[in-house]
């Protein structure tokens, strides 16, 4: 098969010659912008495997040290529940009863001895009450005579105003007549440690002193008025 017919005058050769040449042209062209599109697509294709393995590396040092730190934090967490179980037997050693409330009023820690002459009130501590319910337990327990304190209601209030002071120390007496002196402070961040000591036995020796200076008050008064006719 002939592209170009020798019959053909020779305009007609011309302009077949022509559009084989331009076919033959858009061809080459064609093959050109496929084979460098295709190169193209190539070097994409590395560049985004080369990202593909930086970010995987990163992620692989982003996971080291995540692990790193859930590690840190493990052995962190360890150490404070260690020290916090030393801390707790440390208190539970203490003759004190020993409270501990938070800077938001709630109770963090306590010891055994803590309201352990209350009952009903021991009962209901547990971490996390706030200070006013354990000052309202307090105030209504059947183990604390108030006598004299305006009853419970007046009591809680009054206890809640030495809440605010820096320093407060006051006895309780309980209604089986034993005493015992309770002592708040307030912490560094503005939390409050509550000691509770049995004074039974001290104030019961004051009492005690007490009678007897009046019994010899008493019986100095008695001698001088039986010699007061010899004249003073």
């Amino acid at each position: 098969m002939t592209l170009i017919d020798p019959a053909d005058p020779p305009a007609r050769r011309e302009e077949k010659l022509i559009r084989i040449c331009q076919s033959l042209m858009r061809r080459v062209e064609q093959a050109s912008n496929d084979n460098a599109s295709a190169f193209q697509q190539f070097q994409r294709a590395v560049m985004l495997e080369e990202q593909v393995r930086e970010r995987t590396r990163d992620l692989e040092k982003t996971l080291a040290l995540l692990n790193a730190s859930n590690t840190q934090l493990a052995a962190a967490n360890d150490a404070a529940q260690s020290a916090r179980a030393h801390l707790s037997n440390a208190l539970d050693a203490l003759q004190e009863g020993f409270g501990l409330f938070g800077a938001d009023d709630r109770l963090i820690m306590f010891n055994q001895r803590f309201c352990r002459q209350m009952p009903d009130v021991a009962l209901h501590l547990r971490e996390g009450l706030s200070f006013e319910d354990y000052i309202t337990l307090v105030g209504r327990s059947a183990f604390v005579s108030l006598d004299g304190e305006g009853g419970a209601e007046g009591w809680v209030r009054q206890r809640l105003k030495m809440h605010n002071r820096r320093h407060a120390m006051f006895n309780l007496k309980l209604s089986d007549g034993a005493f015992f002196q309770v002592s708040e402070q307030r912490t560094a961040d503005g939390g409050a440690a509550i000691i509770q000591t049995d004074v039974t036995e001290m104030i019961q020796a004051e009492r005690a002193e007490r009678a007897r200076l009046l019994d010899d008050q008493a019986e100095l008064v008695r001698a001088t008025l039986d010699h007061i006719d010899r004249g003073v």
